[in-house]
């Protein structure tokens, strides 16, 4: 069974790559109007260059949509979603790999009842080249897990083997919501501070004001994942995020960039989502809101 691939940024280029080398069809579906084409993609990995040819078409157009990795980042889910409707009564598994944790809810939402959809985290490293180049930068791997219903048990395994196939270490975990929440509670650190004081992840390390900041906003995020049913250690997280900036010192994250480009962000899926479970449970999280703030602010004012 084939995969369709939506969203053709740099995740959605790596899994569009990385299932064709593994010999699993794969397609690529772009804006709507575009043509139906074979796209040769260049995939960069350790010095070393492979061309693959992958498979395009115009997203709505596709004749039948089965399995479908959904790449486009958590601002973009409904209207990517929308544009799938023709494609609806055949879509039997949506894999959401987008940060922070509001794209489910879309997905639940829009998605017919019977579309089993699975939620994913990844700890790769690629960024485009170009449209038609990407680059996996770090290796890492891939968690998949359950979100909202069940295939039945072969349909289930063929699926999960065929992501296995490839290169990019994909492995199941029952508890991805808790793997979820722990990427939250790093990233809600990390990444409005990157954007806000427009600076590489490592540079949070040695900025005074990244340094008073990073503390009260690790316990805030601990006290909300936990009281969420996801338990987080205060300094434990805040050992981890110092890490994660100290392996990643060099680059600039992905809100940091779409900041800086005036693009919107996915802070109300990442920080605004951390906000919204924290009230659920009555845990104050003043720093984040104080952020979240901020970051709206100069987006809406387009400084």
């Amino acid at each position: 069974m084939n995969w369709h691939i939506l969203g053709a940024g740099a995740q959605g280029l790596l899994w569009a790559a990385a299932l064709t080398e593994a010999g699993q069809p794969a397609s690529l579906l772009l804006r709507p109007g575009s043509q139906e084409c074979t796209r040769l993609l260049t995939l960069e990995r350790a010095g070393r260059s492979l061309a693959v040819a992958i498979t395009c078409a115009a997203v709505g157009q596709a004749e039948s949509v089965q399995r479908l990795l959904l790449t486009v980042k958590a601002p973009d889910v409904e209207s990517a979603l929308l544009a799938l409707t023709p494609n609806y009564p055949s879509l039997r598994l949506v894999v959401l790999l987008q940060n922070g944790l509001g794209a489910e809810a879309i997905a639940r939402r829009l998605l017919p009842e019977q579309t089993v959809i699975w939620l994913g985290t990844s700890t790769h490293g690629s960024f485009r080249r170009s449209s038609q180049h990407v680059v996996q930068a770090g290796t890492g791997g891939i968690w998949l897990g359950p979100g909202r219903g069940t295939l039945p048990p072969a349909e289930h395994a063929a699926a999960l083997a065929s992501l296995q196939a490839t290169a990019l270490q994909v492995q199941w975990d029952d508890a991805i919501a808790t793997r979820l929440w722990h990427k939250l509670a790093v990233n809600a650190c990390i990444n409005p501070l990157t954007a806000l004081l427009n600076c590489r992840n490592g540079e949070l390390l040695s900025h005074p004001i990244a340094q008073r900041w990073l503390p009260p906003l690790a316990a805030e995020a601990a006290a909300a994942a936990t009281a969420a049913g996801h338990a987080i250690d205060a300094n434990g997280l805040l050992q981890r995020v110092t890490a994660i900036a100290e392996a990643t010192a060099a680059n600039y994250n992905s809100m940091q960039q779409d900041y800086s480009q005036h693009r919107r962000t996915e802070i109300d899926f990442i920080t605004g989502s951390l906000i919204e479970a924290a009230a659920r449970n009555g845990v104050p999280v003043p720093h984040h809101r104080d952020l979240l703030a901020r970051v709206q602010q100069r987006q809406s004012s387009g400084l």
